[in-house]
């Protein structure tokens, strides 16, 4: 279907901003410490001497949780990543709220108010013919 040049100025404004090229990414940055598996290392008896801070990333895919390690030079690139997809989807419920209004001007210019108000008064329809029986008793 044709985009219509009629839209309203803020449905094509969010619809270019969604359609910018952008690298993004839908995860959660954390700081971790790791105990390594060396007996002589200060961490297998120290809880407080871990290593770290290593940074891991963590996303959703097909269902399971996946996970990978970013070096400290990365991080900001991750977390401009990151903001980026969370800024796409604030900007995408407002593309669908603003075309839901629009929409709603379409229905309003073809109908008018009053007639949707008196339609909705109504009730919908009645049904046409009562059962001839009551239902029968069911047995558990």
């Amino acid at each position: 279907m044709a985009a219509d040049s009629k839209a309203p100025d803020e449905v094509k404004r969010l619809a270019a901003k969604l359609g910018r090229p952008r690298a993004m990414r839908r995860a959660s940055v954390a700081e971790r410490w790791m105990k390594c598996t060396k007996e002589a290392c200060a961490c297998a008896g120290d809880e407080q001497a871990r290593h770290g801070p290593y940074y891991s990333v963590t996303w959703a895919e097909a269902g399971k949780t996946r996970s990978r390690l970013v070096r400290a030079a990365q991080l900001p690139v991750v977390r401009q990543q990151i903001e980026a997809d969370r800024e796409f989807r604030r900007d995408l419920a407002a593309y669908r709220a603003a075309s839901q209004h629009w929409a709603d001007a379409q229905l309003a210019e073809i109908l008018p108010e009053a007639a949707s108000d008196e339609a909705a008064k109504k009730g919908g329809s009645q049904r046409r013919s009562r059962a001839q029986s009551p239902p029968r008793s069911r047995r558990f």
